[in-house]
């Protein structure tokens, strides 16, 4: 555990200089995380709370719920933020919020949020209630694959606080994979870091909001001395296609059920 720090350190200090050794050293963390973690004995102890904003998502939004409903590990509740569709979205939110009442919230909004994040609907809920211990986030147009939550609910020991989520880029319909990255937006993180971290920063930031978070993410994991470690395990599929970008405008949330 205490090598997990250090790993983490030094990579954190080498990214700016030479984000391949960086990289590397990330990779020897998972490596590590493998032999103490991914292959002990699991008991369930975690409840996820996964964050999910659509934006006229009806193409992609049911595969992906369907990705967290049929997970190997089932401690999770899902909490959906509509930014303002104007497609079926919401409808098809609705119908499985009907199916799977006790699983997911919807916070349905009038229109869109901007500037405000509408993770940070998700954030706030978290925070809101402490039966829920760690946080992530999935995308409306991701699929999860189905050990995601178990296999980061093994990695979640000791001194490993936060997870960076290593994902696989596919094409639209996900029958070709193009690479596989740490990616900055998916992490996994206990309840504790959240609670100091706090929400994300509005949209109109100078920082890309993704990049801006993992970094007080990372600048907490080294004030408090403990680590974040990428995950040996793919653990989403992400579509690139060009119609996932939310639209700007201005709005307040107006039902949440």
């Amino acid at each position: 555990m205490c090598l997990h720090k250090i790993l983490f350190k030094l990579e954190h200090t080498l990214r700016p200089f030479h984000l391949g050794s960086a990289l590397r050293i990330q990779r020897l963390n998972s490596h590590l995380a493998i032999f103490q973690g991914i292959t002990g004995a699991n008991d369930e102890k975690e409840q996820f709370f996964i964050g999910m904003c659509t934006y006229n998502g009806e193409k992609w939004v049911e595969d992906a719920i369907k990705s967290v409903i049929n997970q190997s590990y089932q401690n999770w509740h899902l909490y959906v933020t509509d930014d303002g569709s104007s497609d079926t979205t919401s409808k098809v939110l609705s119908r499985l919020k009907k199916e799977f009442p006790d699983k997911i919230t919807l916070n349905l909004l009038g229109s869109n949020c901007s500037p405000l994040s509408p993770l940070n609907f998700a954030i706030r809920a978290f925070l809101r209630n402490n039966k829920y211990s760690a946080f992530t986030i999935l995308d409306q147009d991701d699929v999860a694959e189905p050990d995601w939550l178990l296999n980061c609910s093994k990695l979640l020991k000791g001194n490993t606080k936060v997870l960076r989520c290593k994902n696989a880029r596919f094409n639209e319909s996900l029958t070709d994979m193009k690479y596989v990255y740490p990616a900055a937006s998916q992490i996994v993180a206990l309840r504790e870091v959240i609670e100091r971290v706090g929400e994300r920063v509005d949209r109109n930031h100078p920082i890309v909001s993704d990049t801006e978070y993992l970094k007080r993410v990372e600048r907490d994991a080294i004030a408090n001395k403990h680590a974040v470690v990428l995950t040996p395990f793919i653990c989403q599929k992400m579509r690139i296609h060009g119609a996932n970008q939310t639209m700007l405008g201005t709005t307040k949330p107006v039902k949440t059920n």
